[in-house]
């Protein structure tokens, strides 16, 4: 009995410390014109997330100390940039992605 009651509670505070150690990213991707851009995938492991119609999105990072972020969409070149956490809550810069240089003329749909 004592020992189920203290792999819980190590359980508990195991979870606790993975709680504290995680921050929330804010921030927003734009072009090089600065014009917000909807559905850029941004990345840490597994988690995801996908910028709104006004470019902005917001992620969680569990892993203490400085993270990377990868930023993907079609149309536009990937970039992956590292930060720093700072605290609980981090809002970034705006974040600018080039343009991948693919047009695309026609879509065909077979169905």
């Amino acid at each position: 009995m004592t020992t189920k009651v203290s792999i819980a509670l190590l359980s508990l505070l195991a979870s606790a410390a993975t709680l504290q150690a995680q921050t929330q990213v804010k921030g927003r991707v734009v072009n090089s014109d600065r014009e917000a851009i909807a559905g850029i995938t941004i990345r840490h492991g597994e988690q995801a997330a996908t910028s709104n119609e006004e470019g902005y999105y917001e992620i969680f990072v569990a892993s203490p100390g400085k993270f990377t972020l990868s930023f993907t969409g079609v149309g536009y070149t990937r970039k992956k940039l590292t930060f720093h956490p700072k605290g609980e809550h981090t809002r970034l810069q705006e974040v600018i992605i080039a343009g991948s240089g693919y047009h695309i003329d026609q879509i065909e749909v077979f169905g």
